[in-house]
C-alpha cells in the first residue's frame, strides 16, 4: 500500500490503492511472460485494497482471492462516521 513501509507517497487508506493496483497490474499484463491474465490477491487491509480493483474495470483481472477482509472499509475503521479507539485490557 502507497506510504507504508519503504514506499512513496502517503498512506490515504485505501483512497489510491484502485490507481495503484491498475498500473501494477497493467505493467504484469503486457510483460513477455505473463498471458495478459491477472489474479489478485489480499488479505486484511490488502483484502480491502482489492475490493477497490474492479472499480477500474481492468480487462486483464480474471480473478481475486480476498481473505479476512469487510467490503465496508470505512464503516469497519469509522463507525458511526468517527474513529473509534479500542483498548484492550488483559487481566491476569
Amino acid at each position: 500500500m502507497r506510504g507504508t513501509h519503504k514506499s512513496e507517497g502517503n498512506f490515504t487508506i485505501w483512497h489510491s490503492d484502485c490507481d495503484d493496483a491498475y498500473d501494477t497490474m497493467e505493467w504484469i499484463a503486457q510483460q513477455p511472460w505473463s498471458n495478459g491474465k491477472v489474479v489478485s490477491l489480499g488479505a486484511s487491509a490488502d483484502g480491502i485494497a482489492a475490493f477497490t480493483q474492479p472499480l477500474a474495470k481492468p480487462k486483464w483481472l480474471s480473478g481475486q482471492f480476498i481473505v479476512f477482509a469487510t467490503s465496508v472499509g470505512y464503516e469497519t475503521i469509522f463507525p458511526g462516521g468517527t474513529y473509534q479507539e479500542v483498548s484492550l485490557i488483559h487481566s491476569l
